[in-house]
């Protein structure tokens, strides 16, 4: 890659640079050099991962004629908490049964299911079906970056919850106590 590429790269986007790697290649009579930009990934998500997370499922379910998710705020601090014990080395599995226990707590008498996707990217990320199907959706949506045991990038966890208001148990009564 020309220097000129190099400089290309870093006045279109110097924050997408990181690192710049060179190294050299040889033959019986020449010698040239190649040079490769690249950026790390931090140990913490972009504010606007869950955002972003958000806005795709927004899109696909618009797709389908679905309408977009609702949020829950009341679950906001619970998935801030999660993502930030996932990022400080909790497992996948443990942080589960945390956001899946303290969200329960935090919208007492609704039904709550939780799941943790993980994937390279947004961009990249398979969507739970359950949030896609249904007709109406309450969501809170939480990602944390984290690194797989013995893997060399990192990833991003994304936990789900749906918060499901618990079906009415109306029943009519008819005469001698039966139900209709």
């Amino acid at each position: 890659m020309p220097i000129a590429s190099i400089d290309s790269a870093l006045r279109t986007d110097p924050s997408a640079v990181s690192v710049i790697a060179m190294g050299t290649v040889t033959d019986e009579d020449r010698l040239g050099t190649v040079f490769s930009t690249y950026s790390m990934f931090g140990t913490t998500v972009t504010a606007d991962a869950a955002p972003s997370v958000l806005a795709r499922l927004t899109k696909l379910r618009g797709k389908i004629k679905r309408a977009a998710p609702t949020p829950v705020p009341e679950l906001d601090p619970v998935l801030a908490d999660t993502v930030a014990r996932v990022q400080n080395g909790l497992s996948l599995d443990e942080a589960l049964g945390y956001v899946t226990k303290k969200s329960a707590e935090a919208v007492p008498g609704a039904r709550v299911s939780a799941w943790v996707v993980t994937t390279p990217s947004v961009e990249k990320l398979e969507l739970p079906s359950e949030t896609l199907a249904k007709p109406s959706l309450r969501l809170g949506v939480g990602v944390a970056r984290y690194k797989p045991e013995g893997a060399p990038w990192t990833k991003l966890a994304v936990f789900f919850v749906l918060v499901e208001e618990p079906a009415m148990n109306n029943t009519a009564r008819g005469p001698a106590g039966s139900v209709l």
